[in-house]
């Protein structure tokens, strides 16, 4: 979790992974830094976020417009499957994730089935609840304004009344369909998971 400033726009964007967080990473570090290259690849970008992310809520932020972008729990998931489990080849990053409950070879049966039993608190940030991302501003009452990821023109148009241009970054270039990963056990399974997502972010089940 946590969040991106751009302090000179008087807007901050909060992470959520695998919604296109590497284009409105992008877009907030270029508002940031004027002169970086736009040459910068996918992994690039979300090292530099990492770097200045702030995980810390202040006060100040309710003077700020603060947004984020959701993504329908069930595709996103498949998403997260397909870039680490099937498609990644560089360091697998889920090498030693909870004593390595997820090996690389894991089917998306058993993928499901395994982060289903593990705590919210504990899930990594890219198959963790969105809404569970988002809480710390809502105790904090922090507005965050949500953009839903099948809107995707809602949120350009957003960002371009802050003179900041959103580019589509790191898209997958292979079609696919996500109900086809779905059996109907690990479908339940998913939609138990994600209850709060679907039911904050109206996604239809």
């Amino acid at each position: 979790g946590g969040h991106l400033l751009a302090a000179n726009k008087k807007l901050f964007y909060v992470r959520i992974p695998k919604a296109a967080n590497t284009s409105c990473a992008a877009a907030l570090l270029k508002a940031n830094f004027q002169d970086l290259p736009d040459t910068l690849n996918a992994y690039q970008i979300n090292w530099l976020t990492d770097s200045w992310l702030s995980r810390e809520i202040h006060p100040y932020l309710k003077n700020f417009t603060g947004f984020t972008v959701v993504r329908h729990p069930l595709q996103r998931l498949v998403s997260v499957y397909r870039t680490f489990f099937e498609q990644h080849t560089d360091d697998f990053i889920y090498n030693g994730y909870a004593f390595g409950v997820l090996p690389k070879t894991i089917s998306f049966d058993e993928f499901v089935f395994r982060i289903s039993r593990i705590p919210d608190k504990l899930k990594d940030q890219h198959f963790r609840p969105q809404a569970s991302l988002l809480e710390p501003y809502r105790k904090k009452n922090v507005p965050v304004q949500v953009f839903k990821l099948e809107q995707i023109e809602t949120l350009q148009n957003f960002l371009l009344s802050f003179s900041i241009k959103l580019e589509h970054l790191n898209q997958s270039r292979i079609p696919y369909d996500p109900q086809s990963y779905y059996s109907s056990a690990t479908l339940a399974l998913a939609r138990k998971m994600y209850a709060s997502d679907f039911s904050l972010f109206n996604y239809d089940q």
